[in-house]
């Protein structure tokens, strides 16, 4: 009798788990007879899963297509958790005139019906191959897929290993550095003027003011906050517009004004493109581009970029105020500025050439080659911030060389060598 009614994909329901995110799988119902289908969804809990459709009529030879997403939430469920979250498929032959409205009065008539049960699993890698039923070509291309997903499982693993070895570097190293008097190079550049600015004034080699603009230029896009990412990524897909987030932080006590413009207004689109950041704050910007049809050469996208410009503004300063204030002369010389180039990836692969036509093993391969496209992005994220994280410990130990703990002698010498030109 089950298999009337036709098959129902996959076997079990698996979520791909995104903290703070609602997660959604597809499930498909296909009927290979000759008559009229009536279904209904149930789920043991209703508030968490929405199912949509929960009813309908398969007409012969069709299939449905049903969206079944879970509320989001900030932890991965645990495995006696989900447990108990199933899902039942009701199925039964109805006339050619049913109606959604008659579905209901239906299944509680004793009239004999189909039911299956789905159970629910919650994942955070790529759910295990399902049983392959083709021939044993199709199975050797899956089975490359999949390892090579396993290797990039692996792979992300690696750097996040070495990533949190790195943290612990950075963190070890800016206690070092605060035991040792400085605290950055601000602090080593006002210590260093305390001790020995009366001397080297006397003999000529600096004077008050050029000291103080040196100190605020070398301090002021660390002031300002960082910029994340390096650089816009989008994905391309054809005929869709393409998004990426931009994320500005302040790491400063006072309030920051932005603006964000771009070399083709027309192209791109940034929602907010002009805004306050208040001290130890963070906004989240949204560059979109136009679609397009085809995935743009690497030539055309080189001359692309986001320029980011950033300002210390004061307390009451309004959007309305932001354009004058970037404009002034007065800010010209304290305006943080920084390029952001744009790429655009093509992230999922082409499709192999199948040597079979089996649609089933064709959805599959392409939902796996999905899969890997953000893994190759996942990291090429972590080696991004891999290298940053690398560039942070080579400065810290440039700091911790040069802070003045080898002597006077040494500290003039570098004096010295930095002012002589100005005073010359």
């Amino acid at each position: 009798m089950a298999e009337e009614f036709g098959e129902i994909y996959p076997s079990e329901l698996t979520f791909i788990f995104e903290p703070k995110k609602q997660i959604s799988c597809m499930l498909n119902l296909t009927n290979n007879s000759n008559r009229y289908i009536a279904f209904k969804v149930k789920t043991t809990d209703p508030k968490l899963y929405c199912v949509r459709p929960n009813k309908g009529i398969l007409k012969p030879d069709s299939t449905c297509e049903i969206k079944v997403t879970r509320q989001a939430c900030t932890i991965q469920p645990t495995t006696d958790t989900i447990v108990k979250q199933k899902f039942l498929i009701q199925r039964v032959f109805a006339s050619e005139d049913m109606t959604l409205e008659d579905i209901d009065s239906l299944f509680n008539s004793k009239d004999t019906h189909n039911e299956k049960k789905l159970k629910v699993v919650i994942t955070d890698v790529i759910p295990k191959m399902v049983e392959m039923k083709s021939k044993s070509e199709e199975q050797d291309l899956t089975a490359d897929v999949v390892k090579e997903i396993v290797q990039m499982k692996s792979q992300i693993k690696g750097l996040n290993m070495l990533l949190k070895e790195a943290e612990e570097t950075i963190s070890k190293l800016k206690e070092q550095k605060s035991d040792c008097g400085c605290k950055g190079k601000k602090g080593r550049h006002c210590l260093y003027i305390k001790c020995f600015n009366v001397k080297l004034r006397k003999r000529g080699f600096i004077n008050h003011l050029s000291t103080n603009i040196i100190s605020r230029h070398l301090n002021m896009a660390e002031e300002f906050g960082e910029i994340y990412p390096n650089e816009l990524t989008f994905i391309f897909e054809p005929k869709k517009h393409m998004s990426c987030m931009l994320k500005l932080t302040s790491n400063s006590n006072r309030y920051i004004a932005f603006k964000v413009k771009t070399t083709d207004p027309k192209l791109y689109r940034v929602r907010p493109n002009k805004g306050i950041l208040k001290p130890d704050s963070t906004c989240e910007i949204e560059v979109t581009r136009q679609a397009c049809t085809i995935l743009p050469a690497t030539d055309t996208i080189v001359n692309q970029k986001l320029l980011i410009q950033r300002v210390f503004a004061s307390e009451d300063t309004t959007l309305e105020n932001i354009d004058s204030l970037f404009n002034s002369k007065d800010s010209h010389n304290d305006i943080n500025m920084k390029k952001l180039k744009v790429v655009i990836a093509d992230v999922i692969p082409q499709v192999v050439e199948m040597k079979s036509k089996s649609e089933e093993v064709q959805d599959l391969t392409a939902d796996m080659a999905k899969e890997i496209a953000h893994m190759k992005l996942h990291i090429k994220g972590l080696n991004i911030l891999l290298t940053e994280a690398e560039e942070t410990i080579s400065k810290l130990k440039e700091q911790k060389s040069d802070c003045g703990c080898k002597g006077k002698k040494r500290r003039h010498c570098w004096y010295i060598k930095c002012f002589a030109v100005k005073s010359a």
